[in-house]
């Protein structure tokens, strides 16, 4: 993820990927298909979230998140 580093997240941050679109036309379930894989970051403050990032992956391997 990118950012102009004016406002970094910091603290307790939840990360975690999935699926983004609508439904397709003869799919049933859970399938691909043109969805796009997110991986947001939440930053947890005392009143619920404060910032939150969100970006475009092509995968959600660990490999491919620099771990």
């Amino acid at each position: 993820m990118q950012s102009s580093k004016q406002h970094p997240i910091s603290g307790i941050v939840h990360v975690d990927e999935f699926y983004i679109g609508g439904e397709e036309e003869g799919n049933r379930g859970r399938s691909k298909g043109d969805k796009k894989l997110v991986v947001v970051a939440l930053e947890i403050v005392e009143s619920g979230v404060g910032r939150a990032y969100a970006q475009i992956i092509n995968n959600a391997s660990s490999a491919s998140a620099g771990c």
